[in-house]
């Protein structure tokens, strides 16, 4: 063995002696601890009416230095300290909770039904260069013993900071647009801003955060863009899409940006029927834009992408166009008794004569 080999491993071997000295000392990490009131009231595991609710534990003290951040349908909450277990009641739906390390990724997928209880166990393992983190659904059992063994803590301060995001809307009706659950966040009012910066200020009308859809609302119609039509059949694989939406608008500029792709899947992750999969390029800010197909028609809402951070730390390499948009079939039932455009099936237009009808239509939301 060389002198650089011994060396590597001396390095390796020192840096795994500072991280156990680090898992297993005295340090803790900032948390903020409920009230014992609050504590005790949790542990009574009771779910609020209609809602359902999910504990996530942390019974361990081993890593108590090391703080694990947990997510929510990739949206940080905030940090999990060693024996503390924290409380998310939830509109039912589908939730994907998840934390990472350097070395690792752990992912739940959390089918939330009214009225019931899931249980979640966080823990820390030992990695090779750095400790990885494994999150697992438990049974009702080992669960509330987690729970019961470990201190409530709370998220308040960065659940307010989740007030919604960059993103987009477009318009369905003269005075109706349409985005994501997550870009609205937890507001009554936004304020939906042209390529040309007309203001429109718009209440939410309805959201659906289970299918991350907002129907937005204002008092006067618009009458500067005609509204998008809904396209009335679904598309195929391999069919042609658009994409338009303000993506990274600080920095991009303010008018709507155009990118082409493919309908890569009839299904999302995990073959959720909910989604299409599609290969257009998207940015942050381009959620809550549509997806068009060939005839200017929507056919989805632009939600999200493949978490690409996650990916690298699962499998060791960084998804490419891999991204997802609601269909239309779940936006239907929240646009009743508002009057639409008529789908009407056009010859196929290229994008130039797309975007010259619909670019218009489409506002950047902002923050």
């Amino acid at each position: 063995m060389n002198t650089r080999s011994v060396q590597s491993i001396g390095i390796r071997v020192f840096a795994i002696l500072v991280l156990l000295s680090g898992l297993q000392g005295c340090l803790s990490v900032p948390v903020n601890y409920a009230t014992p009131e609050a504590d005790a009231e949790a542990k009574h595991f009771r779910c609020p009416e209609g809602m359902s609710r999910v504990y996530v534990f942390r019974d361990e003290n081993f890593g108590s230095a090391y703080p694990l951040t947990l997510s929510i349908d990739e949206r940080p909450i905030g940090d999990f300290a060693a024996m503390t277990y924290g409380v998310f009641d939830r509109q039912p739906g589908e939730f994907e909770f998840s934390s990472a390390t350097p070395e690792s990724a752990s992912q739940v997928l959390v089918s939330a039904e009214a009225g019931a209880i899931n249980y979640l166990w966080l823990e820390i393992k030992m990695g090779w260069m750095y400790p990885r983190v494994l999150l697992q659904k438990v049974d009702q059992q080992r669960g509330q013993q987690g729970v019961n063994r470990s201190r409530m803590i709370t998220f308040a301060r960065k659940e307010r900071q989740q007030r919604g995001g960059q993103g987009t809307a477009w318009l369905v009706s003269p005075r109706h647009w349409v985005t994501n659950h997550h870009v609205v966040g937890d507001r009554t009012s936004v304020k939906l801003v042209t390529s040309e910066g007309t203001t429109v200020e718009a209440r939410v009308l309805t959201s659906d955060p289970a299918n991350d859809l907002a129907v937005l609302v204002s008092e006067v119609p618009y009458r500067g863009a005609p509204p998008l039509r809904l396209a009335s059949t679904a598309p195929k694989v391999g069919e042609r899409v658009i994409a338009i939406g303000h993506p990274l608008a600080s920095i991009m500029g303010s008018t709507a940006k155009l990118t082409t792709g493919d309908i890569s899947a009839l299904a999302g992750s995990s073959d959720d029927p909910r989604y299409y999969q599609f290969s257009a390029p998207i940015q942050a800010g381009n959620s809550g834009g549509p997806l068009l197909n060939s005839s200017g028609e929507v056919i989805g809402v632009v939600t999200s992408k493949l978490n690409w951070e996650l990916t690298l730390k699962a499998f060791g390499q960084i998804p490419e166009g891999v991204n997802y948009a609601v269909k239309v079939a779940y936006l239907r039932p929240m646009l009743e008794g508002i009057s639409l455009e008529a789908s009407i099936r056009v010859a196929p237009m290229s994008a130039d004569e797309i975007f010259s009808s619909a670019g218009s239509s489409v506002f950047r939301v902002e923050q």
